[in-house]
């Protein structure tokens, strides 16, 4: 399914949210941007070795149209009528997490735009990694966690990851502030008057309140820049830090950036921020076609298993075909999808493939994860880091 990103300004105050939220209870409606909305079902598929779900959806009808949504997991928000809409979570997620980051209390979380606005105000993010789109692996949208191997049969909790993953190369890769804001937490200390229950300080993390109230988490720095003070005010597009492996990163270099805001129940949670780091990707790097053949699959050696590449930006000349592949050995194995446009432009994303032992599924498979630096200015003569 392609999807275009409308980039048209639109005008909202500083506090004003961009789309409105509705956690739902099945046979639950709303009015919303003028149409009507009732959720009609949630489907949740769980694999068959650790029973974590891989794909959730729902189905909705809106203004009597009848649409299934694919939530979270890289899925973007699907113009139906009179409204844009996309599913963030689902109720099942939360009985696998020990936390509960969404603090959903029904059976899915919606949102809602009206048809042809932009997701969040055009130049409202900066893409806070300065890296290329997809340049190494990512973990977003509730996909189990994976890429240290901690994909595995026996582990007794799930960690659907909330927030954004960013991989990138330790030490080399800077991470910038996405918004303007004030440091209301750094390297383990925290602004008194700032109680909200999803700041969490560590030594390796930062946190960004906006004008808009939501607050920001950076995580995983090789360093943090010497100015940054407690209490001070950053401007969209500052330094902050290079990215790395600190804290509880699993032991793979990333940028973990989450977007915190009060939801309508009144709980502060996790706000899924895929779609909006898409759009300022987009506004940064201009890029014609982006492939997405995310998110991650896990299987047993000796089963097959189908890949698949969704487009999120552009027209490729041709559909993109599924492939199906059977590993024999356990290990993690990635598969090369490719498109271009008739411009000639082409894009490239990996499918990413953890297969466990058939006879002995809790035992541990190799994982690796490789990064490089630039990515983004790339060219003849100039040296590029490999790790």
């Amino acid at each position: 399914m392609r999807f275009t990103l409308c980039l048209l300004a639109v005008t909202l105050g500083a506090a004003e949210l961009p789309f409105e939220v509705h956690d739902l209870t099945i046979g639950e409606s709303v009015a919303t941007h003028g149409a009507q909305l009732k959720l009609l079902g949630v489907e949740e598929t769980r694999d068959p070795i650790a029973r974590a779900i891989r794909r959730a959806q729902v189905t909705l009808s809106i203004d009597s149209q009848t649409v299934t949504l694919d939530c979270g997991n890289y899925n973007l928000p699907r113009t139906v009528g009179r409204v844009q809409v996309d599913c963030s979570v689902t109720g099942g997620y939360r009985k696998g997490e020990a936390a509960d980051p969404w603090k959903l209390e029904k059976d899915a979380r919606l949102r809602t735009w009206p048809a042809g606005v932009p997701w969040l105000p055009p130049g409202a993010w900066k893409y806070p990694a300065g890296q290329r789109w997809f340049a190494t692996a990512t973990q977003i949208g509730n996909e189990p966690t994976y890429i240290d191997g901690g994909d595995v049969a026996t582990r007794k909790q799930i960690y659907y990851h909330t927030g954004l993953d960013i991989g990138g190369a330790e030490g080399f890769t800077p991470v910038v502030a996405a918004t303007d804001g004030l440091i209301v937490s750094l390297a383990g200390k925290k602004l008194p008057d700032h109680t909200a229950p999803v700041i969490a300080p560590r030594y390796d993390v930062v946190y960004l309140l906006d004008s808009r109230g939501w607050y920001y988490r950076y995580s995983h720095f090789h360093s943090l820049d010497p100015a940054l003070k407690l209490g001070d005010r950053v401007i969209q597009g500052q330094r902050l830090g290079l990215l790395g492996k600190e804290g509880g990163s699993g032991g793979w270099t990333h940028l973990h950036f989450e977007p915190h805001m009060q939801f309508p129940n009144g709980k502060w949670g996790s706000l899924d921020g895929f779609a909006f780091l898409l759009q300022a990707y987009q506004l940064d790097f201009p890029t014609p076609l982006i492939l997405s053949a995310r998110p991650h699959r896990f299987v047993k050696a000796g089963e097959p298993v189908t890949l698949s590449a969704q487009v999120l930006s552009g027209t490729p000349a041709a559909p993109v075909a599924p492939i199906t592949r059977t590993y024999s050995k356990p290990g993690t194995y990635s598969e090369l999808f490719e498109a271009q446009d008739a411009q000639g432009n082409l894009a490239r994303d990996s499918a990413i493939v953890s297969v466990l032992n058939a006879d002995t599924p809790e035992a541990p498979y190799i994982s690796l994860h490789a990064s490089y630096y630039p990515s983004l200015d790339a060219r003849a003569g100039r040296p590029i880091t490999f790790q």
